[in-house]
Protein backbone atom coordinates (compact mmCIF):
# COMPACT_ATOMS: atom_id res chain seq x y z
CA UNK A 1 0.00 0.00 0.00
CA UNK A 2 1.52 3.30 -1.12
CA UNK A 3 0.77 6.25 1.13
CA UNK A 4 0.66 9.82 -0.23
CA UNK A 5 3.25 12.46 0.56
CA UNK A 6 2.97 13.74 4.09
CA UNK A 7 1.91 10.36 5.48
CA UNK A 8 3.56 7.09 6.44
CA UNK A 9 2.32 3.53 6.21
CA UNK A 10 1.32 1.77 9.42
CA UNK A 11 0.20 -1.81 10.13
CA UNK A 12 -2.56 -2.21 12.72
CA UNK A 13 -1.39 -4.05 15.86
CA UNK A 14 -3.20 -5.78 18.71
CA UNK A 15 -5.09 -3.29 20.86
CA UNK A 16 -4.84 -0.42 18.37
CA UNK A 17 -7.52 2.21 17.99
CA UNK A 18 -7.35 5.31 15.84
CA UNK A 19 -7.28 7.42 18.99
CA UNK A 20 -4.24 5.53 20.33
CA UNK A 21 -2.47 5.75 16.97
CA UNK A 22 -3.21 9.48 16.73
CA UNK A 23 -1.76 10.10 20.19
CA UNK A 24 1.32 8.03 19.37
CA UNK A 25 2.09 9.94 16.19
CA UNK A 26 1.09 13.40 17.44
CA UNK A 27 -1.82 13.72 15.03
CA UNK A 28 -5.63 13.58 15.33
CA UNK A 29 -8.34 10.99 14.95
CA UNK A 30 -9.98 13.06 12.20
CA UNK A 31 -6.71 13.52 10.31
CA UNK A 32 -6.24 9.74 10.14
CA UNK A 33 -9.82 9.27 8.89
CA UNK A 34 -9.24 11.92 6.22
CA UNK A 35 -6.04 10.19 5.07
CA UNK A 36 -7.83 6.82 4.80
CA UNK A 37 -11.13 7.23 2.90
CA UNK A 38 -13.50 4.32 3.39
CA UNK A 39 -11.84 2.97 6.56
CA UNK A 40 -14.20 1.78 9.28
CA UNK A 41 -12.72 2.99 12.58
CA UNK A 42 -14.83 0.47 14.47
CA UNK A 43 -13.55 -2.54 12.54
CA UNK A 44 -9.76 -2.71 12.43
CA UNK A 45 -7.91 -5.97 11.91
CA UNK A 46 -4.35 -7.02 12.70
CA UNK A 47 -1.96 -6.24 9.84
CA UNK A 48 -4.33 -3.80 8.14
CA UNK A 49 -2.34 -1.04 6.40
CA UNK A 50 -3.36 2.56 6.96
CA UNK A 51 -1.74 5.92 6.26
CA UNK A 52 -0.85 8.25 9.13
CA UNK A 53 -0.36 12.02 8.56
CA UNK A 54 2.94 13.31 9.82
CA UNK A 55 3.37 16.95 10.77
CA UNK A 56 5.98 18.64 8.64
CA UNK A 57 9.00 19.84 10.57
CA UNK A 58 9.68 23.53 10.56
CA UNK A 59 13.40 24.11 10.65
CA UNK A 60 14.95 27.43 11.55
CA UNK A 61 18.53 28.58 11.58
CA UNK A 62 19.49 29.13 15.19
CA UNK A 63 20.95 32.57 15.83
CA UNK A 64 21.52 32.35 19.60
CA UNK A 65 24.66 30.80 21.15
CA UNK A 66 24.51 27.03 21.68
CA UNK A 67 26.88 26.04 24.46
CA UNK A 68 28.31 22.50 24.58
CA UNK A 69 30.99 21.77 27.20
CA UNK A 70 31.42 25.52 27.64
CA UNK A 71 32.02 26.09 23.91
CA UNK A 72 29.67 27.99 21.59
CA UNK A 73 29.19 25.66 18.61
CA UNK A 74 27.05 28.17 16.72
CA UNK A 75 29.91 30.08 15.10
CA UNK A 76 27.93 31.26 12.09
CA UNK A 77 30.37 29.58 9.71
CA UNK A 78 27.96 26.70 9.19
CA UNK A 79 24.16 26.78 9.62
CA UNK A 80 22.93 25.24 12.85
CA UNK A 81 19.31 24.15 12.50
CA UNK A 82 16.81 24.35 15.32
CA UNK A 83 13.59 22.30 15.40
CA UNK A 84 11.20 21.81 18.30
CA UNK A 85 8.36 19.30 17.76
CA UNK A 86 5.07 20.12 19.43
CA UNK A 87 5.37 17.25 21.92
CA UNK A 88 9.10 17.59 22.71
CA UNK A 89 10.46 19.00 25.95
CA UNK A 90 13.56 20.46 24.32
CA UNK A 91 14.34 21.55 20.75
CA UNK A 92 16.35 19.34 18.42
CA UNK A 93 19.62 20.92 17.35
CA UNK A 94 21.18 19.80 14.08
CA UNK A 95 24.89 20.53 14.26
CA UNK A 96 27.25 20.33 11.25
CA UNK A 97 29.85 17.60 11.55
CA UNK A 98 32.53 20.22 11.07
CA UNK A 99 31.71 21.70 14.49
CA UNK A 100 32.03 18.42 16.40
CA UNK A 101 35.77 18.82 16.94
CA UNK A 102 35.08 22.06 18.81
CA UNK A 103 33.46 20.10 21.65
CA UNK A 104 36.10 17.42 22.07
CA UNK A 105 34.98 14.91 19.44
CA UNK A 106 37.32 13.31 16.91
CA UNK A 107 36.05 13.44 13.33
CA UNK A 108 37.57 11.22 10.62
CA UNK A 109 36.61 10.73 6.97
CA UNK A 110 37.54 7.57 5.07
CA UNK A 111 37.43 8.58 1.42
CA UNK A 112 37.84 4.99 0.19
CA UNK A 113 34.97 3.61 2.26
CA UNK A 114 33.06 6.89 2.10
CA UNK A 115 32.66 6.53 5.84
CA UNK A 116 32.46 9.30 8.41
CA UNK A 117 33.27 8.40 12.03
CA UNK A 118 32.80 10.60 15.06
CA UNK A 119 34.37 9.40 18.32
CA UNK A 120 34.76 10.93 21.76
CA UNK A 121 36.84 10.08 24.80
CA UNK A 122 33.93 10.92 27.13
CA UNK A 123 33.36 7.32 28.25
CA UNK A 124 37.09 6.66 28.52
CA UNK A 125 37.49 9.69 30.74
CA UNK A 126 34.39 8.72 32.74
CA UNK A 127 35.83 5.25 33.37
CA UNK A 128 39.17 6.75 34.40
CA UNK A 129 37.43 9.10 36.84
CA UNK A 130 35.44 6.23 38.34
CA UNK A 131 38.62 4.17 38.79
CA UNK A 132 40.41 7.09 40.45
CA UNK A 133 37.45 7.70 42.76
CA UNK A 134 37.49 4.02 43.74
CA UNK A 135 41.22 4.26 44.54
CA UNK A 136 40.65 7.39 46.62
CA UNK A 137 37.88 5.64 48.56
CA UNK A 138 40.16 2.66 49.14
CA UNK A 139 42.96 4.89 50.43
CA UNK A 140 40.57 6.78 52.69
CA UNK A 141 39.36 3.57 54.33
CA UNK A 142 42.73 1.94 54.87
CA UNK A 143 46.11 2.83 56.34
CA UNK A 144 48.91 1.50 54.09
CA UNK A 145 51.91 -0.02 55.79
CA UNK A 146 54.01 2.95 54.71
CA UNK A 147 51.83 5.45 56.59
CA UNK A 148 52.53 6.67 60.11
CA UNK A 149 49.88 5.71 62.64
CA UNK A 150 49.37 8.30 65.36
CA UNK A 151 47.17 8.58 68.42
CA UNK A 152 44.93 11.62 67.97
CA UNK A 153 43.08 11.69 71.29
CA UNK A 154 42.14 9.74 74.41
CA UNK A 155 38.50 9.59 75.40
CA UNK A 156 38.02 8.68 79.06
CA UNK A 157 36.42 9.58 82.36
CA UNK A 158 39.88 9.81 83.91
CA UNK A 159 41.23 13.27 84.73
CA UNK A 160 43.10 15.42 82.22
CA UNK A 161 46.27 14.91 84.22
CA UNK A 162 45.86 11.14 83.92
CA UNK A 163 45.30 11.43 80.16
CA UNK A 164 48.55 13.41 79.89
CA UNK A 165 50.30 10.75 81.99
CA UNK A 166 49.16 8.06 79.52
CA UNK A 167 50.54 10.00 76.55
CA UNK A 168 53.83 10.75 78.30
CA UNK A 169 54.37 7.14 79.37
CA UNK A 170 53.67 5.84 75.83
CA UNK A 171 56.15 8.34 74.43
CA UNK A 172 58.98 7.71 76.92
CA UNK A 173 58.73 4.06 77.95
CA UNK A 174 59.30 0.91 75.92
CA UNK A 175 56.80 -1.94 75.84
CA UNK A 176 58.61 -4.06 78.42
CA UNK A 177 58.73 -1.19 80.91
CA UNK A 178 55.05 -0.42 80.39
CA UNK A 179 54.06 -4.07 80.74
CA UNK A 180 55.95 -4.26 84.05
CA UNK A 181 54.19 -1.14 85.35
CA UNK A 182 50.82 -2.51 84.27
CA UNK A 183 51.40 -5.89 85.92
CA UNK A 184 52.38 -4.31 89.23
CA UNK A 185 49.36 -1.97 89.15
CA UNK A 186 47.10 -4.91 88.28
CA UNK A 187 48.38 -6.86 91.28
CA UNK A 188 47.86 -3.90 93.62
CA UNK A 189 44.35 -3.25 92.30
CA UNK A 190 43.26 -6.83 92.78
CA UNK A 191 44.76 -6.95 96.26
CA UNK A 192 42.91 -3.76 97.21
CA UNK A 193 39.66 -5.14 95.75
CA UNK A 194 40.01 -8.44 97.63
CA UNK A 195 40.59 -6.56 100.89
CA UNK A 196 37.24 -4.86 100.37
CA UNK A 197 35.47 -8.07 99.40
CA UNK A 198 35.23 -7.25 95.72
CA UNK A 199 36.92 -7.81 92.35
CA UNK A 200 38.40 -5.73 89.55
CA UNK A 201 37.30 -6.74 86.05
CA UNK A 202 38.15 -5.34 82.64
CA UNK A 203 37.47 -5.98 78.97
CA UNK A 204 39.05 -4.50 75.84
CA UNK A 205 37.99 -4.27 72.20
CA UNK A 206 38.54 -2.50 68.89
CA UNK A 207 36.49 0.54 67.96
CA UNK A 208 35.92 2.18 64.57
CA UNK A 209 38.97 4.47 64.79
CA UNK A 210 40.68 3.18 67.92
CA UNK A 211 40.81 0.65 70.70
CA UNK A 212 39.45 0.84 74.20
CA UNK A 213 38.57 -0.90 77.43
CA UNK A 214 36.22 -0.73 80.37
CA UNK A 215 37.38 -1.43 83.95
CA UNK A 216 35.15 -1.78 86.98
CA UNK A 217 35.29 -2.61 90.69
CA UNK A 218 32.45 -4.97 91.62
CA UNK A 219 31.25 -5.71 95.14
CA UNK A 220 28.15 -7.63 96.12
CA UNK A 221 27.29 -8.01 92.40
CA UNK A 222 27.19 -4.21 92.04
CA UNK A 223 29.57 -2.03 90.02
CA UNK A 224 31.10 0.49 92.43
CA UNK A 225 33.46 2.25 90.01
CA UNK A 226 33.72 2.14 86.22
CA UNK A 227 36.58 3.55 84.16
CA UNK A 228 36.26 3.81 80.37
CA UNK A 229 39.18 4.53 78.06
CA UNK A 230 39.27 4.72 74.24
CA UNK A 231 42.49 5.52 72.38
CA UNK A 232 41.61 7.18 69.06
CA UNK A 233 43.94 7.17 66.04
CA UNK A 234 44.15 8.74 62.60
CA UNK A 235 42.86 5.52 61.03
CA UNK A 236 39.05 5.79 60.59
CA UNK A 237 38.91 2.03 59.90
CA UNK A 238 41.23 0.70 62.61
CA UNK A 239 38.89 -2.14 63.46
CA UNK A 240 39.03 -3.41 59.86
CA UNK A 241 42.70 -2.64 59.24
CA UNK A 242 44.33 -3.76 62.49
CA UNK A 243 45.17 -7.23 61.21
CA UNK A 244 47.08 -5.62 58.29
CA UNK A 245 49.23 -3.38 60.50
CA UNK A 246 52.98 -3.70 60.63
CA UNK A 247 54.60 -4.59 63.94
CA UNK A 248 55.60 -0.94 64.35
CA UNK A 249 52.01 0.23 63.89
CA UNK A 250 50.69 -2.36 66.33
CA UNK A 251 53.35 -1.33 68.84
CA UNK A 252 52.01 2.24 68.85
CA UNK A 253 48.55 1.00 69.75
CA UNK A 254 49.87 -1.50 72.29
CA UNK A 255 52.04 1.03 74.16
CA UNK A 256 49.18 3.48 74.57
CA UNK A 257 46.80 0.75 75.70
CA UNK A 258 49.31 -0.65 78.21
CA UNK A 259 49.96 2.83 79.60
CA UNK A 260 46.21 3.45 79.82
CA UNK A 261 45.66 0.17 81.71
CA UNK A 262 48.44 1.09 84.15
CA UNK A 263 46.95 4.53 84.88
CA UNK A 264 43.43 3.09 85.16
CA UNK A 265 44.57 0.38 87.61
CA UNK A 266 46.27 3.04 89.73
CA UNK A 267 43.13 5.20 89.70
CA UNK A 268 40.76 2.40 90.64
CA UNK A 269 43.12 1.23 93.41
CA UNK A 270 43.05 4.69 94.98
CA UNK A 271 39.23 4.77 94.80
CA UNK A 272 38.94 1.32 96.39
CA UNK A 273 41.32 2.18 99.23
CA UNK A 274 39.24 5.17 100.35
CA UNK A 275 36.05 3.11 100.65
Amino acid sequence: MACPTGTISYAIQTGDTLYKIAAKYNTTYQAILSANPGINPNILYIGQQICIPIAQATLQIATQPIMVNGVNINTGQYPVLNYKPANAQYPYIYVPIAEFSRVGANVAWDNVKQLLTVTTDYYTQKKTIEELQAKITSLQTSIPSCCILIVTSIETNLTDAEKIEILCLAATKNQDELSSLQQNAYTEANAAAAAKGGTVESGAGLASDGIGFSMNFTKDSTNQFIINVTVHTNDPKLEDNYSKYTNEQKAIVSKHMTAAFYVAYKDITEKIQVL
